[in-house]
């Protein structure tokens, strides 16, 4: 049975945490949800919602990525 390193352990510990929502990223989908269980929304609009406001937060860091890129 392998016993993973200490270096290991660090190295998906960041890969888990580069990928988690900010804390006001979590709060906006967490009360995102929550309308949609409590019916305030349906939970197609809900989802709608979300998945347009990830692709829109991808989509702007990829392009700054690339801007910073293309000006070095």
């Amino acid at each position: 049975m392998h016993m993973p390193t200490r270096q290991e352990v660090n190295s998906a510990a960041s890969s888990v945490r580069s990928r988690l929502p900010s804390p006001g990223q979590a709060a906006f989908y967490g009360a995102l949800g929550l309308g949609a269980a409590l019916s305030v929304i349906e939970w197609p609009v809900a989802l709608a919602i979300g998945a347009g406001t990830a692709m829109v937060r991808r989509g702007g860091s990829a392009s700054k990525q690339g801007s910073s890129r293309s000006s070095e």
